[in-house]
């Protein structure tokens, strides 16, 4: 959410009362939590980074994100999520 929060979310956020993605952000965590959803790695065991990042570099999808991410990025992510 963070990493593709751009100009065009901002004036959404602020129609519907958030003071910004930053805002939202805080708020689908929060949501992730109060449902029990996992929102860290390691919760899903032993994850291989490196494999990760590059799986999900090669992936058709990421085509559609809307922020460019290579290889190196989305390592650097995942790590912020391990």
């Amino acid at each position: 959410m963070r990493i593709n929060a751009d100009e065009r979310l901002e004036p959404l956020c602020r129609r519907v009362g958030l003071s910004g993605t930053e805002e939202l952000a805080g708020r689908i965590a929060a949501f992730k939590k109060l449902a029990g959803l996992r929102s860290r790695l390691y919760e899903l065991g032993e994850v291989d980074l490196d494999k990760l990042a590059h799986d999900s570099a090669v992936h058709a999808l990421m085509n559609n994100n809307p922020v460019p991410m290579d290889e190196s990025a989305l390592r650097a992510m995942f790590e912020k999520l391990a």
